[in-house]
């Protein structure tokens, strides 16, 4: 039983013509044209979902034959260096094989629709917390990568994660169904309810979101005017990157540009310098006129 739990645990690896679904992954990434090499992919892929979702949650581990190829070049390096050889030309050696959680995003990737059966797990890899504080884990990272390449059959499911309570898990799926695009509509009135979020960071990211879905401007745009006396400097940029995608609408927020540039010393210091670049490069795509009274062209 307990062999049998193991196997359960680990699927094998399937494999054609001599080489396993691995080696025809590297076949793809060397020869992007290779149409039998996509081909063979899918094939042996929507047989191996189980296996796909065990190589997604692998840490990166260098092969022996990538640690060779390491030592080998730090050694060329170091003779190089202490002019020992002349330096040459060298070609990268790559160690396809060092990221399984990679490979398996490519199979996935090139599945699309048709890998729908990991659609479950993936939702809820977006939750995933074994990472550093301040960042989102590889493998809710990879989840967010694959998910919309699944539409249309992950729409419904991202959908539903908007419904979650864990922030990472609502940020992740709306990231993705904006990706999507418009195709992924259904989710505006899901998203609008971030509009009224305390958080001036969560009201930009829908906004943004809902731009992505092919959202009214008119009914966003204001809400992310707003945010923009109460974000740090360092997302200010993000703010007003999404504000000029909208600048036929954006008019209403001149004054409060004004206002933060009248707030914000024209000094040496680096903040600053970094703050009034940024306003008045807005500024000067969302009304050209009121930029010239300020002296920018």
């Amino acid at each position: 039983m307990g062999c049998f739990t193991f196997y359960l645990a680990c699927p094998k690896e399937p494999s054609l013509e001599g080489k396993t679904l691995s080696d025809w992954v590297v076949v793809m990434r060397e020869r992007p044209q290779d149409e039998k090499a996509h081909k063979v992919i899918r094939q042996l892929g929507s047989n191996s979902i189980p296996l796909l979702l065990d190589w997604l949650r692998k840490d990166d581990k260098p092969t022996f034959q990538g640690r060779v190829a390491q030592s080998k070049q730090g050694m060329i390096s170091f003779l190089e260096s202490h002019r020992f050889i002349e330096p040459r030309p060298r070609s990268l050696e790559m160690d396809w094989k060092s990221s399984y959680r990679s490979l398996g995003n490519a199979v996935l990737s090139e599945l699309g629709p048709e890998g729908k059966a990991a659609i479950p797990t993936l939702i809820q890899m977006l939750g995933d917390k074994n990472h550093k504080p301040d960042e989102v884990s590889q493998v809710a990272g990879v989840a967010w990568l694959i998910l919309p390449r699944m539409a249309p059959e992950s729409i419904p499911p991202l959908i539903c994660a908007l419904t979650n309570q864990d922030t990472q898990v609502w940020c992740l799926a709306a990231g993705a169904l904006g990706h999507i695009g418009s195709d992924a509509k259904a989710a505006i009135p899901f998203v609008k309810e971030k509009l009224k979020d305390k958080d001036p960071y969560v009201r930009v990211g829908a906004a943004d979101i809902i731009g992505k879905l092919g959202g009214n401007p008119d009914e966003f745009v204001p809400t992310l005017i707003g945010t923009l006396p109460e974000v740090e400097w360092d997302y200010l940029n993000y703010a007003l990157e999404v504000l000029v995608r909208y600048k036929n609408n954006a008019k209403p927020a001149v004054p409060v540009l004004l206002d933060i540039l009248n707030k914000t010393p024209n000094s040496t210091n680096t903040t600053n310098t970094i703050v009034r670049s940024e306003v008045l490069s807005a500024l000067r795509e969302i009304d050209p006129e009121a930029a010239a009274k300020v002296g920018v062209k």
